[in-house]
């Protein structure tokens, strides 16, 4: 298991890198499939500005409920 969590964490450094400048050139939808005000919903509006400031760019929180969460 902890060799499986040290390879997660390494390809996902090794993506990181090779990201572009120029992304992302536009703002980032991030999609809660649950009604505004549950869990899920207030989780995502607190990771909301961290996630802006890191990545330069507004991140919008859209509440789409629905389908069992299977959009």
């Amino acid at each position: 298991m902890k060799r499986l969590i040290t390879g997660a964490a390494l390809l996902m450094s090794i993506a990181a890198g090779a990201l572009a400048d120029t992304w992302p050139s536009k703002p980032i939808h991030l999609i809660v499939p649950f009604p505004a005000g549950s869990s899920p919903d207030l989780i995502a509006r607190m990771l909301n500005e961290n996630l802006a400031r890191a990545l330069g760019q507004p991140v919008i929180v859209e509440n789409r409920p629905g389908a069992h969460a299977a959009i």
